[in-house]
């Protein structure tokens, strides 16, 4: 029998990007307005009609960034489960820190950046938020593998 951390196991990236994408998705049908205050028709249809499928774009690009990293961290031949907790928290760690930069110190001069912001910072700091924790609460857990 061998320990091995569950941070390490094979099937969860999979699982913590499903779970990444509901809770943004949740969130993100709340704060989505489609009445929103734009001042140009053609910006506030394009709003309207494509910013549903925005959350699956950011899923998507958080398992490409998750896959890229542990790639980099298969060629350099990394065993240790810190570098796993690491390529997690940089995955999820840019959408985290992206969006808190956006909401809190960009100016919302134009109306359709300031409907963009209002709509998805608050999902994706949370959801990300959600996902960092259980990362740091599951990198302490061992489980027991029979080989």
């Amino acid at each position: 029998m061998k320990n091995k951390r569950f941070i390490e196991l094979k099937k969860l990236p999979l699982i913590f990007s499903i779970l990444f994408w509901i809770i943004f998705y949740l969130l993100f049908l709340k704060y989505f307005n489609l009445d929103s205050e734009i001042s140009s028709q053609s910006l506030k249809d394009f709003y309207q009609k494509y910013t549903i499928y925005f959350p699956i774009l950011f899923w998507f690009l958080s398992l490409v960034l998750f896959y890229i990293l542990i790639f980099f961290k298969f060629i350099f031949r990394i065993k240790s489960y810190i570098w796993t907790v690491i390529v997690y928290f940089l995955s999820f760690w840019f959408l985290l820190f992206l969006w808190i930069d956006l909401m809190f110190f960009e100016s919302r001069i134009a109306d359709f950046a300031n409907v963009i912001i209002n709509t998805f910072s608050v999902p994706l700091i949370v959801s990300s938020s959600i996902i960092l924790i259980l990362v740091l609460v599951l990198s302490f857990k061992k489980e027991k593998l029979i080989k």
